[in-house]
Protein backbone atom coordinates (compact mmCIF):
# COMPACT_ATOMS: atom_id res chain seq x y z
CA UNK A 1 0.00 0.00 0.00
CA UNK A 2 1.49 3.31 -1.09
CA UNK A 3 1.96 6.16 1.35
CA UNK A 4 -0.50 8.91 0.45
CA UNK A 5 -0.18 11.84 2.87
CA UNK A 6 -3.83 12.91 2.53
CA UNK A 7 -4.93 9.49 3.79
CA UNK A 8 -2.82 9.73 6.94
CA UNK A 9 -4.30 12.71 8.75
CA UNK A 10 -6.76 12.09 11.57
CA UNK A 11 -10.34 13.22 11.07
CA UNK A 12 -10.05 15.40 14.19
CA UNK A 13 -7.77 17.77 12.21
CA UNK A 14 -9.89 17.58 9.02
CA UNK A 15 -8.51 14.30 7.65
CA UNK A 16 -7.76 14.44 3.88
CA UNK A 17 -8.61 18.16 3.85
CA UNK A 18 -5.90 19.06 6.37
CA UNK A 19 -3.77 21.95 5.13
CA UNK A 20 -5.98 22.73 2.12
CA UNK A 21 -7.97 25.54 3.73
CA UNK A 22 -6.73 28.80 2.26
CA UNK A 23 -8.70 31.04 4.64
CA UNK A 24 -6.54 33.53 6.51
CA UNK A 25 -7.55 33.97 10.13
CA UNK A 26 -7.69 37.22 12.04
CA UNK A 27 -4.36 37.02 13.84
CA UNK A 28 -2.52 36.31 10.58
CA UNK A 29 -4.38 39.19 8.91
CA UNK A 30 -3.36 41.47 11.78
CA UNK A 31 0.25 40.36 11.39
CA UNK A 32 0.18 41.04 7.65
CA UNK A 33 -1.49 44.42 8.08
CA UNK A 34 1.16 45.47 10.61
CA UNK A 35 3.89 44.40 8.19
CA UNK A 36 2.24 46.38 5.36
CA UNK A 37 2.02 49.48 7.56
CA UNK A 38 5.65 49.16 8.58
CA UNK A 39 6.74 48.82 4.95
CA UNK A 40 4.71 51.87 3.92
CA UNK A 41 5.70 53.94 6.98
CA UNK A 42 9.13 52.67 8.14
CA UNK A 43 9.68 55.67 10.42
CA UNK A 44 6.27 55.59 12.13
CA UNK A 45 5.79 53.63 15.36
CA UNK A 46 3.10 50.96 15.43
CA UNK A 47 0.99 51.36 18.57
CA UNK A 48 0.50 47.69 19.36
CA UNK A 49 -2.44 47.18 21.71
CA UNK A 50 -3.03 43.70 20.32
CA UNK A 51 -0.25 41.85 22.09
CA UNK A 52 -1.45 39.74 25.00
CA UNK A 53 1.81 39.19 26.85
CA UNK A 54 3.75 41.29 29.34
CA UNK A 55 6.10 43.97 28.05
CA UNK A 56 8.31 43.63 31.16
CA UNK A 57 10.78 41.00 32.29
CA UNK A 58 10.39 38.73 35.28
CA UNK A 59 11.70 40.23 38.55
CA UNK A 60 15.49 40.43 38.71
CA UNK A 61 15.59 38.35 41.90
CA UNK A 62 13.64 35.57 40.18
CA UNK A 63 15.93 35.65 37.15
CA UNK A 64 19.00 35.52 39.38
CA UNK A 65 17.49 32.58 41.25
CA UNK A 66 16.88 30.83 37.94
CA UNK A 67 20.52 31.34 36.95
CA UNK A 68 21.78 29.91 40.24
CA UNK A 69 19.62 26.82 40.08
CA UNK A 70 20.46 25.96 36.47
CA UNK A 71 23.93 25.04 37.79
CA UNK A 72 22.53 23.11 40.75
CA UNK A 73 23.14 19.34 40.28
CA UNK A 74 19.91 18.66 42.19
CA UNK A 75 18.01 20.34 39.36
CA UNK A 76 19.58 18.16 36.67
CA UNK A 77 16.75 15.63 36.62
CA UNK A 78 13.17 15.10 35.49
CA UNK A 79 10.53 16.97 37.45
CA UNK A 80 7.69 14.56 36.63
CA UNK A 81 4.75 15.84 38.69
CA UNK A 82 6.69 18.60 40.40
CA UNK A 83 9.14 19.36 43.18
CA UNK A 84 7.86 19.86 46.70
CA UNK A 85 9.59 23.25 47.05
CA UNK A 86 7.43 24.68 44.27
CA UNK A 87 4.29 23.02 45.62
CA UNK A 88 4.91 24.52 49.07
CA UNK A 89 5.53 27.99 47.60
CA UNK A 90 2.41 27.79 45.40
CA UNK A 91 0.29 26.58 48.34
CA UNK A 92 1.49 29.46 50.52
CA UNK A 93 0.80 31.90 47.67
CA UNK A 94 -2.75 30.51 47.36
CA UNK A 95 -3.36 31.29 51.02
CA UNK A 96 -1.79 34.76 51.06
CA UNK A 97 -2.96 36.03 47.67
CA UNK A 98 -6.36 34.36 47.28
CA UNK A 99 -7.35 33.25 50.77
CA UNK A 100 -7.50 29.57 49.74
CA UNK A 101 -6.00 27.39 52.50
CA UNK A 102 -4.47 24.04 51.60
CA UNK A 103 -3.22 21.33 53.98
CA UNK A 104 0.00 22.42 55.65
CA UNK A 105 1.92 19.14 55.40
CA UNK A 106 3.74 17.98 52.29
CA UNK A 107 1.59 14.92 51.65
CA UNK A 108 -1.56 17.02 51.86
CA UNK A 109 -0.22 19.68 49.49
CA UNK A 110 0.74 16.99 46.95
CA UNK A 111 -2.83 15.70 46.99
CA UNK A 112 -4.36 19.10 46.28
CA UNK A 113 -1.78 20.89 44.11
CA UNK A 114 0.27 19.76 41.09
CA UNK A 115 2.39 21.94 38.83
CA UNK A 116 1.70 22.41 35.11
CA UNK A 117 3.71 23.54 32.12
CA UNK A 118 1.54 26.64 31.99
CA UNK A 119 -2.25 26.79 32.17
CA UNK A 120 -2.62 25.95 28.46
CA UNK A 121 -0.96 22.60 29.06
CA UNK A 122 -3.30 21.87 31.95
CA UNK A 123 -6.40 22.82 29.95
CA UNK A 124 -5.54 20.46 27.12
CA UNK A 125 -5.04 17.53 29.52
CA UNK A 126 -8.40 17.81 31.30
CA UNK A 127 -10.47 16.19 28.51
CA UNK A 128 -8.10 13.20 28.60
CA UNK A 129 -8.94 12.86 32.29
CA UNK A 130 -12.71 13.11 32.10
CA UNK A 131 -14.19 13.13 28.58
CA UNK A 132 -15.42 9.94 26.91
CA UNK A 133 -16.67 9.90 23.31
CA UNK A 134 -20.14 11.40 23.40
CA UNK A 135 -19.51 13.53 26.50
CA UNK A 136 -19.39 17.32 26.34
CA UNK A 137 -17.58 20.36 27.66
CA UNK A 138 -19.17 23.80 27.94
CA UNK A 139 -17.06 26.74 26.76
CA UNK A 140 -17.68 30.47 27.10
CA UNK A 141 -17.68 32.63 23.96
CA UNK A 142 -15.64 34.70 23.39
CA UNK A 143 -12.92 32.77 25.12
CA UNK A 144 -9.81 30.63 25.07
CA UNK A 145 -10.85 27.47 23.25
CA UNK A 146 -8.10 24.95 24.11
CA UNK A 147 -10.20 22.70 26.36
CA UNK A 148 -13.06 22.66 23.85
CA UNK A 149 -10.73 21.76 21.00
CA UNK A 150 -9.29 18.82 22.92
CA UNK A 151 -12.77 17.73 23.97
CA UNK A 152 -13.58 17.37 20.28
CA UNK A 153 -10.27 15.59 19.66
CA UNK A 154 -11.38 12.94 22.17
CA UNK A 155 -14.73 12.43 20.46
CA UNK A 156 -16.69 14.78 22.70
CA UNK A 157 -18.83 17.78 21.84
CA UNK A 158 -18.09 21.43 22.52
CA UNK A 159 -21.11 23.37 23.77
CA UNK A 160 -21.03 27.15 24.10
CA UNK A 161 -22.65 29.88 26.18
CA UNK A 162 -22.17 33.56 25.28
CA UNK A 163 -20.62 36.26 27.44
CA UNK A 164 -22.85 39.29 26.94
CA UNK A 165 -22.39 42.81 28.24
CA UNK A 166 -25.95 42.91 29.63
CA UNK A 167 -24.96 40.05 31.96
CA UNK A 168 -21.70 41.67 33.03
CA UNK A 169 -19.88 39.27 30.68
CA UNK A 170 -20.83 36.37 32.94
CA UNK A 171 -22.60 33.34 31.50
CA UNK A 172 -26.33 33.57 32.16
CA UNK A 173 -26.96 30.89 34.77
CA UNK A 174 -30.34 29.93 33.32
CA UNK A 175 -28.77 29.49 29.89
CA UNK A 176 -25.93 27.48 31.42
CA UNK A 177 -28.30 25.19 33.33
CA UNK A 178 -30.49 24.68 30.27
CA UNK A 179 -27.45 23.91 28.11
CA UNK A 180 -26.24 21.23 30.50
CA UNK A 181 -29.67 19.73 31.18
CA UNK A 182 -30.66 19.61 27.51
CA UNK A 183 -27.49 17.73 26.60
CA UNK A 184 -27.71 15.35 29.55
CA UNK A 185 -31.31 14.45 28.71
CA UNK A 186 -30.38 13.09 25.28
CA UNK A 187 -30.36 9.29 25.21
CA UNK A 188 -27.78 8.96 22.42
CA UNK A 189 -25.00 10.88 24.16
CA UNK A 190 -22.96 10.97 27.30
CA UNK A 191 -23.10 13.91 29.68
CA UNK A 192 -21.54 17.29 30.32
CA UNK A 193 -18.34 16.65 32.28
CA UNK A 194 -16.57 20.02 32.25
CA UNK A 195 -17.73 23.65 32.38
CA UNK A 196 -15.06 26.22 31.56
CA UNK A 197 -14.89 29.54 33.42
CA UNK A 198 -12.16 32.18 33.08
CA UNK A 199 -12.15 35.09 35.55
CA UNK A 200 -10.73 37.67 35.54
CA UNK A 201 -11.69 37.14 31.91
CA UNK A 202 -9.80 37.26 28.64
CA UNK A 203 -10.85 39.11 26.52
CA UNK A 204 -13.60 41.03 28.37
CA UNK A 205 -11.64 41.94 31.52
CA UNK A 206 -14.71 41.10 33.64
CA UNK A 207 -14.40 39.59 37.09
CA UNK A 208 -16.94 37.33 38.80
CA UNK A 209 -18.50 38.03 42.22
CA UNK A 210 -18.44 35.31 44.85
CA UNK A 211 -22.24 34.93 44.64
CA UNK A 212 -21.85 33.86 41.01
CA UNK A 213 -19.35 31.18 41.98
CA UNK A 214 -21.61 30.02 44.80
CA UNK A 215 -24.42 29.50 42.30
CA UNK A 216 -22.23 27.68 39.78
CA UNK A 217 -20.81 25.42 42.48
CA UNK A 218 -24.33 24.55 43.57
CA UNK A 219 -25.23 23.81 39.95
CA UNK A 220 -22.11 21.63 39.53
CA UNK A 221 -23.17 19.45 42.47
CA UNK A 222 -26.78 19.41 41.28
CA UNK A 223 -26.06 18.49 37.64
CA UNK A 224 -22.80 16.61 38.15
CA UNK A 225 -20.07 18.49 36.30
CA UNK A 226 -16.57 19.75 37.10
CA UNK A 227 -15.77 23.47 37.01
CA UNK A 228 -12.57 24.03 35.04
CA UNK A 229 -11.57 27.47 36.30
CA UNK A 230 -8.88 29.12 34.19
CA UNK A 231 -7.54 31.55 36.79
CA UNK A 232 -4.49 32.61 34.82
CA UNK A 233 -5.24 36.31 35.49
CA UNK A 234 -6.22 35.86 39.14
CA UNK A 235 -3.21 37.85 40.32
CA UNK A 236 -4.08 40.86 38.12
CA UNK A 237 -7.28 41.82 39.89
CA UNK A 238 -8.54 45.33 40.61
CA UNK A 239 -11.29 44.34 43.05
CA UNK A 240 -11.09 44.79 46.81
CA UNK A 241 -11.81 41.11 47.45
CA UNK A 242 -10.53 38.07 45.60
CA UNK A 243 -13.20 35.60 44.52
CA UNK A 244 -12.97 31.96 43.42
CA UNK A 245 -15.11 28.83 43.19
CA UNK A 246 -12.58 27.33 45.61
CA UNK A 247 -13.92 29.73 48.26
CA UNK A 248 -17.52 28.57 47.86
CA UNK A 249 -19.03 25.96 50.15
CA UNK A 250 -18.12 22.57 48.62
CA UNK A 251 -16.22 24.44 45.89
CA UNK A 252 -13.04 22.39 46.31
CA UNK A 253 -15.09 19.23 45.70
CA UNK A 254 -16.13 20.21 42.17
CA UNK A 255 -13.39 22.54 40.89
CA UNK A 256 -10.07 22.28 39.12
CA UNK A 257 -8.48 25.75 39.13
CA UNK A 258 -5.46 26.58 36.97
CA UNK A 259 -2.97 29.34 37.77
CA UNK A 260 -0.14 30.82 35.71
CA UNK A 261 3.26 32.28 36.52
CA UNK A 262 3.16 34.07 33.15
CA UNK A 263 0.64 36.63 34.38
CA UNK A 264 1.46 37.01 38.08
CA UNK A 265 5.24 36.97 37.64
CA UNK A 266 6.00 38.08 34.04
CA UNK A 267 7.47 34.60 33.53
CA UNK A 268 5.96 33.97 30.10
CA UNK A 269 8.69 31.78 28.51
CA UNK A 270 9.17 29.83 31.74
CA UNK A 271 5.92 27.93 30.99
CA UNK A 272 4.95 27.19 34.55
CA UNK A 273 1.76 27.13 36.58
CA UNK A 274 -0.21 24.85 38.85
CA UNK A 275 -3.58 23.16 39.26
CA UNK A 276 -5.60 23.01 42.51
CA UNK A 277 -8.58 20.81 43.22
CA UNK A 278 -10.15 17.80 44.93
CA UNK A 279 -7.59 15.01 45.53
CA UNK A 280 -9.54 12.48 43.44
CA UNK A 281 -9.61 14.83 40.44
CA UNK A 282 -6.00 15.86 41.03
CA UNK A 283 -4.96 12.19 41.01
CA UNK A 284 -6.47 11.85 37.52
CA UNK A 285 -4.73 15.00 36.32
CA UNK A 286 -1.38 13.87 37.76
CA UNK A 287 -1.79 10.43 36.18
CA UNK A 288 -2.50 11.80 32.70
CA UNK A 289 0.16 14.49 33.02
CA UNK A 290 2.76 11.90 34.01
CA UNK A 291 2.03 10.11 30.73
CA UNK A 292 2.06 13.33 28.69
CA UNK A 293 5.26 15.08 29.81
CA UNK A 294 8.16 14.88 32.24
CA UNK A 295 7.32 18.09 34.02
CA UNK A 296 8.84 21.55 33.86
CA UNK A 297 12.55 21.81 34.66
CA UNK A 298 13.32 21.80 38.39
CA UNK A 299 15.55 24.88 38.02
CA UNK A 300 12.60 26.80 36.53
CA UNK A 301 10.37 25.70 39.39
CA UNK A 302 12.97 26.74 41.95
CA UNK A 303 13.44 30.10 40.23
CA UNK A 304 9.69 30.71 40.33
CA UNK A 305 9.66 30.05 44.06
CA UNK A 306 11.37 33.42 44.51
CA UNK A 307 8.41 35.19 42.88
CA UNK A 308 5.85 33.26 44.91
CA UNK A 309 7.68 33.75 48.19
CA UNK A 310 7.96 37.50 47.57
CA UNK A 311 4.20 38.10 47.54
CA UNK A 312 2.86 40.73 48.16
CA UNK A 313 5.84 42.54 46.66
CA UNK A 314 5.86 41.44 43.00
CA UNK A 315 2.35 40.68 41.71
CA UNK A 316 0.77 43.86 43.17
CA UNK A 317 3.47 45.92 41.44
CA UNK A 318 2.59 44.32 38.11
CA UNK A 319 -1.11 44.86 38.81
CA UNK A 320 -0.57 48.54 39.61
CA UNK A 321 1.30 49.04 36.34
CA UNK A 322 -1.56 47.71 34.23
CA UNK A 323 -4.21 49.45 36.29
CA UNK A 324 -2.39 52.75 35.70
CA UNK A 325 -2.16 52.11 31.96
CA UNK A 326 -5.80 51.03 31.66
CA UNK A 327 -7.00 54.17 33.44
CA UNK A 328 -5.07 56.29 30.96
CA UNK A 329 -6.30 54.24 28.03
CA UNK A 330 -9.91 54.58 29.21
CA UNK A 331 -9.58 58.38 29.27
CA UNK A 332 -8.16 58.45 25.73
CA UNK A 333 -10.82 56.16 24.31
CA UNK A 334 -13.73 57.87 26.06
CA UNK A 335 -12.52 61.27 24.85
CA UNK A 336 -12.70 59.90 21.30
CA UNK A 337 -16.27 58.64 21.55
CA UNK A 338 -15.77 55.07 22.70
CA UNK A 339 -17.89 53.71 25.54
CA UNK A 340 -15.28 52.37 27.95
CA UNK A 341 -15.69 50.90 31.41
CA UNK A 342 -12.71 49.87 33.52
CA UNK A 343 -12.21 46.10 33.66
CA UNK A 344 -12.32 44.17 36.91
CA UNK A 345 -8.95 42.60 36.20
CA UNK A 346 -6.49 41.41 33.50
CA UNK A 347 -4.63 43.86 31.27
CA UNK A 348 -7.41 44.04 28.65
CA UNK A 349 -9.88 46.76 27.71
CA UNK A 350 -12.87 45.31 25.82
CA UNK A 351 -14.86 48.02 24.06
CA UNK A 352 -17.79 48.08 21.59
CA UNK A 353 -16.50 48.51 18.06
CA UNK A 354 -17.63 51.56 16.05
CA UNK A 355 -20.40 50.90 13.53
CA UNK A 356 -18.84 53.37 11.11
CA UNK A 357 -15.51 55.16 10.74
CA UNK A 358 -15.26 58.38 8.74
CA UNK A 359 -18.73 57.78 7.36
CA UNK A 360 -17.98 54.24 6.13
CA UNK A 361 -20.11 51.46 7.62
CA UNK A 362 -18.25 48.55 9.17
CA UNK A 363 -21.03 46.17 8.09
CA UNK A 364 -20.56 44.16 4.90
CA UNK A 365 -16.89 45.07 4.32
CA UNK A 366 -15.28 42.64 1.82
CA UNK A 367 -12.51 40.46 3.22
CA UNK A 368 -9.65 41.01 0.78
CA UNK A 369 -7.71 38.11 2.30
CA UNK A 370 -10.63 35.68 1.80
CA UNK A 371 -12.39 36.56 -1.49
CA UNK A 372 -16.14 36.11 -1.41
CA UNK A 373 -16.37 36.58 2.36
CA UNK A 374 -17.17 39.59 4.50
CA UNK A 375 -15.34 40.86 7.54
CA UNK A 376 -17.19 41.01 10.83
CA UNK A 377 -17.79 44.62 11.93
CA UNK A 378 -15.16 44.46 14.68
CA UNK A 379 -12.59 42.93 12.35
CA UNK A 380 -13.36 45.61 9.76
CA UNK A 381 -12.86 48.33 12.39
CA UNK A 382 -9.61 46.71 13.46
CA UNK A 383 -8.33 46.72 9.89
CA UNK A 384 -9.19 50.43 9.48
CA UNK A 385 -7.31 51.31 12.68
CA UNK A 386 -4.33 49.30 11.50
CA UNK A 387 -4.03 51.58 8.47
CA UNK A 388 -3.17 54.28 11.01
CA UNK A 389 -0.74 52.06 12.91
CA UNK A 390 -3.11 51.18 15.77
CA UNK A 391 -3.20 47.43 16.39
CA UNK A 392 -6.08 45.85 18.33
CA UNK A 393 -7.71 42.41 18.44
CA UNK A 394 -11.26 42.16 17.07
CA UNK A 395 -13.95 39.90 18.51
CA UNK A 396 -17.15 39.25 16.57
CA UNK A 397 -18.16 36.13 18.53
CA UNK A 398 -20.85 37.63 20.79
CA UNK A 399 -21.27 41.17 19.59
CA UNK A 400 -18.68 43.39 17.89
CA UNK A 401 -15.85 44.40 20.23
CA UNK A 402 -12.24 45.52 20.08
CA UNK A 403 -9.73 44.41 22.68
CA UNK A 404 -7.04 46.92 23.62
CA UNK A 405 -4.22 45.44 25.69
CA UNK A 406 -2.24 47.48 28.22
CA UNK A 407 0.85 45.39 27.50
CA UNK A 408 2.01 47.83 24.82
CA UNK A 409 5.74 48.49 24.46
CA UNK A 410 6.47 51.94 25.85
CA UNK A 411 10.23 51.65 25.44
CA UNK A 412 10.59 50.44 29.04
CA UNK A 413 10.50 46.78 28.11
CA UNK A 414 13.11 45.60 30.59
CA UNK A 415 11.40 47.14 33.62
CA UNK A 416 8.97 45.31 35.89
CA UNK A 417 6.62 48.23 36.49
CA UNK A 418 7.60 50.54 33.63
CA UNK A 419 7.44 54.31 33.73
CA UNK A 420 4.35 56.53 33.85
CA UNK A 421 5.99 59.14 31.60
CA UNK A 422 6.80 56.54 28.94
CA UNK A 423 3.21 55.24 29.10
CA UNK A 424 1.90 58.79 28.64
CA UNK A 425 3.95 59.18 25.45
CA UNK A 426 2.24 56.12 23.88
CA UNK A 427 -1.24 57.11 25.06
CA UNK A 428 -0.78 60.69 23.81
CA UNK A 429 0.09 59.34 20.37
CA UNK A 430 -2.98 57.09 20.50
CA UNK A 431 -5.09 60.18 21.27
CA UNK A 432 -3.67 62.00 18.26
CA UNK A 433 -4.25 59.15 15.84
CA UNK A 434 -7.79 58.41 17.04
CA UNK A 435 -8.56 62.12 16.77
CA UNK A 436 -8.01 61.95 13.01
CA UNK A 437 -11.16 59.88 12.62
CA UNK A 438 -14.88 60.29 13.09
CA UNK A 439 -16.33 57.31 14.95
CA UNK A 440 -20.02 56.44 15.19
CA UNK A 441 -21.32 53.86 17.66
Amino acid sequence: MALIPEEMFADRIDGPEFGKDTAIYKFEKIKRAKAAFKEAHPDVEILDFGVGSHDGLAPESSRESLKRHVDNPECNDYADNGIIEFQRAAAMYMKRAFGVPLPGNDSGIKNYLVHSIGSKDALHLLPACFVNPGDASVMTVPGYGVMGTWTEYFGGKKLTVPLLEKNGFLPNLTVLRNTVEKFNEREDTGRVKLVYLNYPNNPTGADAPQEFYDDVVGMAHDLGFIIAHDAAYAGINFQEETTSPLLSDRGMDCTLAMYSMSKMGNEIPWRLGWVVGHPRFMAAYAHVKDNANSGQSPFIQRGACDTLNNFPHITPQITEKYHRRLLGMADVLNDNGFDVKMPGGTFFMYVPAPVSIDGVSMEGVPDLANPGKLLGPAEAASQVLLRDGISTVPWDDAGAYLRFSATFDSGERNKLIGCAEADERVLSELYIRLGRHNFEF
